[in-house]
């Protein structure tokens, strides 16, 4: 998978860097809660992913609904003044590094772009480990076996690997 990761998505990590969840809820979940505090802000693609509409909902986050235009989330200027503490679009990571908030790339069905090269991941593109990139294993393999992963960055690597461990009893791996 790490390999994949690196040359079909463009994902700059080692393996040590990879989580294992149960879904990308649950990737997306201990995230939220290990990043945000109830009332923080975060700007959410209009229309949203339902899953991580509620994740976010039900942790107390505060959604602020942004468009979306053929290169993905396009905030508005009003938006820009109070910086989030979540974020998601490619013109966003200089945004996201100056403000210090995290952006969380679910790269939903990258591996089923047909006709067209699949774009780089947006994770690839960071240099200051703002970029938490999230996914599942569900559409390659099979939905039921419900197995998700992130890519943490390296400086969170061990603060979410003891989040999997406590809050959802999933093994802590070394």
């Amino acid at each position: 998978m790490s390999d994949y990761l690196q040359v079909a998505r463009s994902v700059n990590h080692t393996p040590d860097q990879i989580i294992i969840t149960t879904c990308i809820h649950q990737s997306i979940d201990l995230a939220v809660r290990l990043l945000t505090d109830v009332g923080d802000r975060a700007w959410v693609e209009e229309p949203c992913y339902w899953g991580a509409r509620s994740v976010l909902q039900s942790s107390g986050i505060t959604l602020v609904p942004a468009p979306v235009d053929d290169e993905g989330l396009n905030p508005r200027d009003h938006d820009l003044q109070q910086p989030p503490r979540l974020a998601r679009h490619r013109t966003l990571l200089e945004y996201a590094r100056q403000h210090n908030v995290w952006i969380i790339e679910d790269d939903y069905e990258s591996e089923f772009r047909y006709g067209s090269r699949p774009l780089a991941s947006l994770q690839g593109l960071d240099d200051a480990g703002r970029v938490i990139y999230v996914g599942s294993l569900g559409k390659m393999l099979f939905p039921g076996l419900r197995i998700g992963y992130m890519i943490a960055p390296e400086h969170l690597v061990d603060t979410f690997r003891t989040g999997v461990a406590e809050l959802y009893r999933i093994a802590k791996v070394s």
